[in-house]
């Protein structure tokens, strides 16, 4: 197969799409894998990647790609419920940015049809906050 190896390519661009995207008058920022040191309030995390090279025309070879979303949001558990609506709204936000998403042409890739699912949520409370976290699965067919 001689088509670019998309990983780097699919997280480049919806980093350009997200990253510092403005929920609830909060900046919104992307990691790759994970935050690291800072321990930010909220954020988006590039998680699993996983590809397929599919040979479904008889001119090329193309790739399915498929990348987990993770949206995340940290909120004090003392005297508070969990509401989930933050977290829901940087979901909101997210799919908003990377609804029609387009790869660098230095790629020589194109996606030629994305498709959303939404695998659920989960929430943790340790005693001192509640970290809700939300997932998007998107897959890619890549030419």
């Amino acid at each position: 197969m001689d088509k670019t190896y998309p990983d780097k390519w699919v997280r480049k661009a919806i980093y350009d799409a997200v990253d510092g995207i403005s929920v609830g008058g909060e900046t919104v920022n992307v990691y790759d894998r994970r935050t690291g040191m800072n321990n930010p309030k909220s954020g988006v995390i590039l998680q699993e990647q996983r590809n397929e090279v599919v040979k479904d025309t008889k001119c090329d070879y193309r790739w399915r790609h498929t990348i987990l979303i993770e949206v995340f949001d940290r909120i004090p558990d003392v005297g508070n419920s969990g509401s989930r609506v933050n977290a829901d709204d940087i979901m909101e936000a997210v799919k908003d940015g990377i609804i029609n998403l387009t790869l660098d042409v230095g790629s020589g890739l194109t996606i030629i049809n994305e498709n959303l699912t939404f695998p659920g949520d989960l929430s943790n409370a340790d005693g001192t906050e509640i970290l809700n976290r939300k997932f998007l699965r998107v897959l890619y067919l890549i030419n």
